[in-house]
């Protein structure tokens, strides 16, 4: 079993796992190369290094994340780094999302030859909304987590494509909105798979 530290998408591509892992050792480095776990979560920090993820982490489910860490604490990390340190990595984290926040469909296009490995995909998109609106992927059979982002956003909420729902993820389980709502035009079954739903709009939320 293998765990990341929960700040590990914060830190510099060179002192965050598994990349600093090979790096130790050649034993630490074989290691690392043959956990296919350690190379599963692609973010905006490692998204030019998809390529090698996607290969060493074998066929193992994805966790993908577009996002600026804006939700986290801004204090010290939960592995005891310091708040200094800690401040100065969220805003690379920031940086990076900023050049990818214009659009989402292009940070996720090297990723889709490899939908059927996604197990998670969390989407962060500007306040306008506009790049979110009617976004649909191809079917994602694996995908149980989805949450989609849109902080600071218009009194006008944005939504996403009912067949997003429908068609594209049948084995959905847990759907996290924030800033986004539902759309119209939902099928009766769309839903019916999910344990954990979260929608929540400003500082206001409904929690089901």
């Amino acid at each position: 079993m293998t765990e990341r530290s929960a700040t590990n998408c914060f830190h510099s591509l060179g002192t965050r796992a598994p990349l600093n892992l090979s790096r130790v050792s050649k034993l630490w480095q074989e290691i690392a190369l043959n956990t296919p776990n350690l190379w599963v979560a692609i973010d905006v920090m490692n998204i030019g290094l998809a390529p090698t993820f996607l290969e060493r982490s074998w066929g193992v489910a994805l966790e993908i994340a577009m996002e600026s860490g804006s939700m986290y604490d801004e204090g010290g990390s939960d592995d005891g780094e310091e708040p200094e340190r800690a401040t100065s990595e969220r805003r690379g984290v920031q940086r990076a999302y900023d050049s990818r926040r214009q659009d989402p469909c292009k940070f996720i296009m090297p990723l889709l030859p490899h939908i059927d490995r996604w197990w998670s995909l969390t989407l962060e998109v500007l306040p306008t909304g506009e790049p979110l609106e009617g976004f649909l992927l191809p079917l994602a059979p694996a995908l149980t987590t989805f949450c989609a982002l849109e902080l600071g956003g218009p009194p006008v909420l944005m939504t996403l494509h009912p067949d997003l729902f429908n068609q594209r993820l049948p084995n959905l389980s847990r759907l996290s909105l924030v800033g986004v709502v539902l759309p119209l035009g939902l099928a009766p079954t769309a839903l019916k798979g999910l344990r954990w739903l979260t929608l929540t709009s400003g500082k206001t939320g409904i929690h089901n």
